[in-house]
């Protein structure tokens, strides 16, 4: 057994019966383990109740205790350490009652200390397994509890922003000039993205990632690129940041919901600018798929410092894509989850080419509108390339 020494706790009431245990574990393997020893039933609770031993051998047969009985009261006592239970005899009925009550295994007391010593490195992992399990999903509750309590938060200042910057823009404030007009604008929209991006942290929360809803219909993928290049022209400048389009002429429609392409579009763009330096620069582009003629591929293109070299689960929940990066703002690391299952649910697919240093590109394709019908039919799932 590899790792720290674990305290074993044996109770048996037959002083030779510890002295063969002992015996057994010291010439195994030479087991990293420190065996100690009570030999009642009393003595046993109390020992259990200071929760200072990793396993527990149980005698079944403890004076006129049983040793089963003692495993039951253990458990009761919120005792969730490995028990072991040896008999003096196989009996299924007994090994029946024992898994019942509590215990982790069973041996019979003329056991190897092979078997002896594979039952406790077992009855360990296992624990061992179970904890992390439970601590994993404990951290995941209490997540999903935090993001459901922050939506819910943000929604009353989102709308009441909203509400006032739609009064500007309508004039009710006074007179405003075409150009603050078409700010205001930018802002309303945005504001209307934010709020459905809360809307879809909710779905989140609840692991309904699946109900995220997308209307396709005939839209221009450059009108929606350079919406979103005109709403972040602003954020590049201020960090000094190129955020440049290169669109190719003539470029087809594609069968897409607007606000899920914008969505996703917002999130790389966003990306590309936090995690590129002053002096660099973002470019959005905008092609016909090479290998998929039914398809357009739209990439965003940093200069910034790359992504780690294994990058296999960036579009898994959750994740901050770039480790021990800083960066002019934090997110919750669901932008590209979010982003996967966007695309996916339009038949596409998303991946990221990237080197440490280097820069990133991260790719997306959408089907043309000509080829809906058989995108729509394809539910392909997303997968990586380049």
């Amino acid at each position: 057994m590899d790792g720290p020494r674990r305290k074993v706790l044996l109770v048996d009431d037959n002083e030779g019966d510890y002295l063969l245990t002992r015996q057994l574990l010291s010439a195994r393997f030479g087991m990293p383990c420190n065996l100690e020893w009570v030999d009642s039933y009393e003595a046993a609770i109390e020992a259990i109740g200071r929760h200072n031993h990793d396993v527990y051998l149980v005698d079944y047969q403890l004076g006129s205790r049983s040793g089963i009985d003692l495993i039951r009261e253990a458990r009761a006592r919120e005792c969730d350490a490995p028990m072991i239970l040896l008999t003096g005899r196989g009996d299924k009925q007994v090994d029946l009652e024992a898994m019942e009550a509590g215990a982790t295994d069973y041996l019979e007391k003329d056991s190897t200390g092979e078997l002896l010593e594979r039952s406790i490195r077992y009855a360990f992992e296992q624990y061992r397994r179970d904890q992390v399990r439970a601590r994993t999903e404990e951290e995941i509750a209490l997540k999903d509890r935090f993001l459901s309590h922050v939506s819910h938060e943000l929604r009353s200042p989102v709308t009441a922003i909203y509400q006032f910057v739609t009064l500007l823009r309508d004039g009710h404030a006074g007179e405003i000039t075409p150009e603050q007009r078409e700010y205001l604008d930018i802002t309303t929209r945005n504001i209307q993205e934010l709020r459905a991006m809360i809307d879809d942290l909710l779905v989140a929360a609840r692991g309904d990632a699946e109900r995220l809803s997308v209307r396709p219909r005939a839209i221009s993928a450059a009108e929606l690129i350079n919406d979103t290049m005109e709403s972040f022209k602003m954020v590049a400048d201020a960090g000094g940041v190129s955020l440049a389009a290169d669109l190719k002429a003539e470029l087809p429609l594609v069968h897409a919901d607007p606000d899920r392409v914008r969505q996703v579009l917002r999130h790389l763009v966003d990306n590309a600018i936090r995690f590129t330096p002053p002096g660099g620069t973002v470019t959005v582009r905008a092609r016909g798929a090479a290998e998929e003629p039914d398809y357009v591929c739209i990439s965003v293109a940093d200069t910034g410092c790359g992504l780690p070299n294994d990058s296999s689960q960036i579009f898994d929940r959750p994740h901050e894509p770039r480790y021990g990066v800083e960066t002019r703002r934090k997110g919750l690391g669901l932008g590209l989850y979010f982003c996967k299952q966007l695309v996916t649910r339009h038949g596409g697919r998303i991946w990221v080419a990237s080197k440490p240093g280097r820069g990133s590109l991260f790719s997306f394709t959408l089907p043309l509108a000509s080829a809906a019908p058989v995108a729509a039919g394809a539910g392909r799932v997303a997968r990586g390339g380049s």
